[in-house]
């Protein structure tokens, strides 16, 4: 049975456990039979790695498969990779870090603009408040006043109204003054006619005694 396997290109590549010297680079599919293979697997990290000889044990080659890395056992090669690999991870961590520092940030200036947001929203709410008060006690101002007003004008009225009356109970005095002279003047009337009366009866009666007389004397 033949196992193939692709070789990644590496520069000086030792393989201490095995002492498996490759030239450098190395890059190639090599064939071989896996039964007479001389071979040790070592587990690692990133890579699995297969040692093993050629079938005409011409030379030694590291077969390498990309499983896991394998620090301990080489040097050089994949190592270059390695620490680009984390140099890559190290940087795509601190990119995930800033991004979410920068996110962080995001969301405080969020928080900050809500919170400056809110105590714009109370204030208005506040000032709002304190016009309805105002507005509340210039309402409560002006009822008084209307109020006040308009004790002031019943209070006026019923002056008038005293004041008519009192005129209305001139007038009836007036009148009754009036009435009281108009009797007056009419019993004054009656005594003057009467007395009228009284001395054209009394002219009468000496006229007719001296007709008596004078009849008598003839």
């Amino acid at each position: 049975m033949y196992w193939t396997s692709i070789i990644h290109p590496v520069k000086s590549f030792t393989w201490s456990l095995e002492g498996c010297i490759l030239p450098s680079p190395v890059s190639f599919t090599e064939s071989l039979n896996y039964s007479q293979a001389r071979h040790r697997a070592c587990n690692g990290p990133y890579y699995h790695c297969l040692c093993a000889a050629s079938k005409d044990k011409s030379a030694e080659w590291a077969i390498t498969q990309w499983f896991f890395p394998l620090e301990t056992i080489y040097s050089g090669g994949f190592e270059s990779e390695r620490k680009e690999k984390e140099e890559e991870e190290e940087e795509e961590e601190e990119e995930e870090e800033e991004e979410e520092e920068e996110e962080e940030e995001e969301e405080e200036e969020e928080e900050e603009e809500e919170e400056e947001e809110e105590e714009e929203e109370e204030e208005e709410e506040e000032e709002e408040e304190e016009e309805e008060e105002e507005e509340e006690e210039e309402e409560e101002e002006e009822e008084e006043e209307e109020e006040e007003e308009e004790e002031e004008e019943e209070e006026e009225e019923e002056e008038e109204e005293e004041e008519e009356e009192e005129e209305e109970e001139e007038e009836e005095e007036e009148e009754e003054e009036e009435e009281e002279e108009e009797e007056e003047e009419e019993e004054e009337e009656e005594e003057e006619e009467e007395e009228e009366e009284e001395e054209e009866e009394e002219e009468e009666e000496e006229e007719e005694e001296e007709e008596e007389e004078e009849e008598g004397e003839d």
